[in-house]
C-alpha cells in the first residue's frame, strides 16, 4: 500500500501539496481512512474484532449494548406501491414484548473463558425455523438431517426453532421437555396461528438481535422446508463482503380479497404488493437483520409475513436491495405443497437424496 502512495497516488497528491513530505502523510492517511471504511462496510457492516464480547454485558435479557440503530429518511419512493400508510412513522406501534417460554440465550455465546478469541467461536450461519408448536417429529427429523450439518468449510452454523404458543397444557409441557433435551427452542406467548406468523418471523429477529449479535448472517427457513446448509454457506462465502437480502424465491403478489391470503382494504388499500422474498427461505447479513427490526417496531405490520419483511419493511429501509439466490429452489427445497405425500416422508427423502449426491 505504501508503495502506491510513492507512486500513482502519490503523484496525484503532490498536485496540491509543495511538500512532498506533507503529500505523502495525507496521501497515506487517506488510504487508511478508505482502508477503515472498506472494512466498516464488509459483510454489510458486520465487524468483529478478537475482543467482541470485551465490552458486552451479558444478561439474561440479552447482549448489550444492542446494535446500533440507523436513522433512515422515511421517503416513499415515486415508483413505490405502498399505500402510504405504511410511510408514517408511529414510534412503537409494532412492540414485540412477548415472554419467552424458553430462550437458549447462551447459544451464541463462545466457550467461558473464550470470550476474546471470537475467530474461533463465530457464529457464521443462525438458521431460524419457524415451525409449530405441535410438530414435535418434524422437528426432531430436521434435527437428524440437513440440521445436523454443523461445520461446513469450517463454518460455524447455530440452528433454533421459533415456537408461538398452542395454549394446550399437553403442548407446554412436552415443549418444555424438548428444550431441556435440546436446548434449541425460542417459544414465546402469542398464539400459534397462521396470521401470528408475522409475530414469529419479528420474534426470530429480535432474538438474532439481542442474543446472537455475533452471526453474520441469519437464515429465515419454514420447517417444511428442506435447506441445504452446505449450498447455502458455499454462495455465502462468496458474499462476505456485501450487506445482502437474499431469497430462493422472489415474488411481486397481488393483493386477494378473499381466500387464505386475503387482505382487508383498510389494513392494505392498495391492489399490488412490493416485491418480495417468498417467505419460506431468505436469507440477510447482521446488519439488515437489526435494520429489519428496528423498523418493524415503527411501523404498521400486515399478516402476510414475506411481504411484510422483504416488500413492506425493506422499501422503508430504502437502501436494501433483494435478489435469487443462484438455484435457490434448490437449495431451500419446499416439500409441504403439492400434498401427494407426507411433508416428513419428503424432508427424509431430499437428505437422503443430498447423501448420496456428496458420497464419492
Amino acid at each position: 500500500m505504501l508503495s502506491i502512495c510513492k507512486t500513482k497516488v502519490y503523484r496525484l497528491c503532490r498536485l496540491g501539496f509543495r511538500n512532498k513530505v506533507l503529500a505523502f502523510v495525507v496521501c497515506v492517511t487517506v488510504v487508511v481512512l478508505l482502508l477503515a471504511s472498506k472494512l466498516g462496510r464488509s459483510s454489510g457492516s458486520f465487524r468483529q474484532s478478537r475482543d467482541f464480547f470485551a465490552d458486552k454485558h451479558i444478561t439474561s435479557d440479552g447482549i448489550f449494548p444492542l446494535p446500533r440503530r440507523q436513522a433512515f429518511r422515511n421517503e416513499q419512493k415515486k415508483n413505490s406501491v405502498l399505500p402510504l400508510r405504511f410511510f408514517k412513522h408511529k414510534p412503537g406501534v409494532s412492540a414485540h414484548n412477548f415472554d419467552w417460554i424458553t430462550n437458549p440465550r447462551q447459544l451464541c455465546l463462545p466457550p467461558l473463558g473464550h470470550q476474546t478469541n471470537i475467530h474461533k467461536h463465530e457464529v457464521y450461519l443462525l438458521v431460524t425455523i419457524a415451525s409449530a408448536v405441535w410438530e414435535f417429529e418434524r422437528r426432531e427429523l430436521i434435527r437428524k438431517t440437513w440440521a445436523s450439518v454443523a461445520k461446513p468449510h469450517g463454518k460455524t452454523i447455530k440452528y433454533v426453532f421459533f415456537l408461538g404458543n398452542s395454549g394446550k397444557s399437553e403442548h407446554f409441557v412436552a415443549v418444555k421437555n424438548e428444550f431441556k433435551m435440546y436446548g434449541d427452542i425460542v417459544m414465546e406467548n402469542f398464539a400459534e396461528t397462521y396470521k401470528n406468523l408475522t409475530l414469529k418471523t419479528q420474534g426470530q429477529l429480535k432474538w438474532a438481535t439481542y442474543f446472537c449479535p455475533n452471526a453474520r448472517f441469519v437464515m429465515h427457513v419454514d420447517d417444511d422446508v428442506f435447506a441445504d446448509v452446505g449450498g447455502v454457506v458455499d454462495y455465502l462465502i462468496k458474499q462476505e463482503h456485501q450487506r445482502i437480502l437474499r431469497c430462493a424465491k422472489v415474488f411481486k403478489p397481488t393483493v386477494r380479497r378473499e381466500g387464505k391470503w386475503t387482505m382487508s382494504k383498510k389494513d392494505y388499500p392498495r391492489s399490488q404488493y412490493p416485491l418480495a422474498c417468498v417467505g419460506w427461505c431468505f436469507v440477510v447479513s447482521q446488519d439488515v437483520v437489526n435494520d429489519l427490526y428496528y423498523m418493524s417496531l415503527d411501523t404498521f405490520l400486515i399478516h402476510l409475513e414475506d411481504v411484510t419483511f422483504t416488500g413492506i419493511l425493506r422499501e422503508r429501509i430504502g437502501d436494501l436491495q433483494l435478489a435469487k439466490m443462484p438455484n435457490g429452489e434448490t437449495l431451500c427445497q419446499h416439500k409441504g405443497w403439492p400434498k401427494d405425500e407426507p411433508t416428513n416422508k419428503k424432508l427424509e427423502d431430499a437428505w437422503l437424496e443430498l447423501q448420496a449426491k456428496n458420497t464419492p
